[in-house]
């Protein structure tokens, strides 16, 4: 019986222009040893197996088909390496693209980038809290329960005449 080795994988599907993940794609994987379907989960994210018969590239076509979106055609190049396949920016209908790109499984530069959106989305989340926290706090300073008046209490000292 052959020995199979099994590699997971896993990629993102996002919006081009916000960047925002995009629950519920279609993903179509066409080379040897990989489910024909899978589905990205909330956060955009898909994973798939592969059976990998000692080979360290295994090359094929990745289709991407979601609703309100144009469907995007790839080819990738898989290695026991990096599992990471990155992000597919899907685009919707009205905006001008190319739809064939070529993906690596090999980290790029902007991968950095990409991880800031996160980052600063929850910077501002928090300082927003805190903001909030400090403009609905009740005043600590005590009003005045009456108006006082001027007692007679006091007279006044006229100088004689």
């Amino acid at each position: 019986m052959p020995n199979h080795k099994k590699i997971n994988f896993l990629g993102r599907v996002i919006d081009q222009e916000k960047h925002a993940p995009i629950s519920g794609a279609k993903v179509i994987l066409n080379f040897p040893g990989s489910p024909p379907v899978v589905y990205t989960d909330l956060e955009g994210i898909y994973r798939f197996t592969v059976n990998a018969d000692n080979h360290n590239i295994s090359q094929g076509q990745i289709t991407v088909e979601a609703d309100g979106y144009n469907t995007s055609n790839s080819i990738i190049q898989l290695s026991q390496k990096s599992k990471d396949l990155g992000d597919i920016k899907l685009v919707i209908p009205s905006a001008k693209s190319n739809n064939n790109i070529t993906y690596s499984s090999k980290k790029s530069d902007n991968s950095t980038s990409d991880m800031l959106m996160p980052i600063m989305t929850a910077l501002m989340i928090a300082l927003a809290t805190i903001m909030i926290a400090v403009l609905i706090q009740p005043s600590t300073r005590s009003t005045p329960q009456e108006i006082l008046e001027p007692s007679n209490n006091y007279r006044s000292y006229i100088p004689a005449q």
